[in-house]
């Protein structure tokens, strides 16, 4: 059973590479067998990218590019919602003024409103997969690790659950006692809230030699710069809030 329930967890993991590959195939441009020049900063359109900044008091620097994807991939394969990166707007408002400058560009630069929107489309996404870990986890979060959620969040968390508690009571849970009204109960020793799932498995790429890393209470690994591993996500936890792991 044992055995079973470790290549379950291998195959999810090999699933979880194959949907991130897909994620970039949709942005349209990097569509390629080389994982690590997709996960990295998107040095093909780099030059494409400075030529554009040329013209504009709003610059993006591709050091921007990179982070904006590294968080975008870490919110996407994190079973739990990430601290809001306040980049995601920076660049977004960036992105915005220079769809604004491409209109006085010349045809050939036009093109470069295929960059625009492929940033675009990772902004979008990663808001999209935060607002799913919200819908999904709302009472946790309505109690817990509020500070993740952006203003806007928190905002959409409030509506949602004014919505969603009202729905409970006309569709039927009016009817019941007022003690049973409650979202936050136990039944026997289950917790009525859902909460994000911490043992789920991640695959991390190390981004600084980080050492003897505990995965449990008797056993623990060497965790080197630039090497790959599939573990238990609380196991890497505090070092992708430290900068010190990425996910794939």
């Amino acid at each position: 059973m044992l055995t079973f329930l470790i290549l379950l967890e291998f195959l999810y993991c090999v699933l979880r590479l194959s949907v991130v590959v897909s994620e970039w195939e949709g942005v349209g441009r990097f569509a390629t067998s080389d994982r690590t020049q997709m996960l990295n900063a998107p040095e093909m359109i780099i030059d494409e990218w400075d030529w554009l900044q040329e013209d504009t008091d709003k610059p993006i620097d591709t050091s921007e590019i990179t982070n904006l994807i590294t968080i975008w991939i870490n919110e996407k394969t994190s079973p739990e919602l990430l601290v809001f990166n306040d980049l995601m707007t920076i660049v977004l408002q960036k992105l915005e003024s220079q769809s604004l400058l491409l209109e006085n560009m010349s045809q050939e630069r036009i093109i470069l409103q295929l960059e625009i929107s492929r940033l675009e489309y990772i902004i979008k996404s990663y808001l999209r997969k935060r607002l799913e870990k919200i819908e999904r986890f709302a009472f946790y979060y309505e109690i817990n690790e509020s500070f993740k959620l952006s203003s806007q969040e928190k905002d959409y968390l409030k509506e949602y659950l004014v919505i969603t508690r009202e729905y409970a009571l006309e569709s039927g849970l009016e009817t019941f006692p007022k003690a049973l009204h409650a979202f936050d109960d136990y039944v026997g020793n289950l917790y009525m809230i859902s909460s994000p799932n911490l043992n789920q498995a991640v695959v991390c790429k190390v981004l600084e030699n980080i050492g003897e890393v505990l995965i449990n209470e008797s056993e623990s690994i060497y965790m080197e710069k630039d090497n790959i591993y599939i573990l238990k996500y609380k196991t890497i936890q505090s070092l992708l809030d430290k900068g010190l792991v990425k996910l794939l």
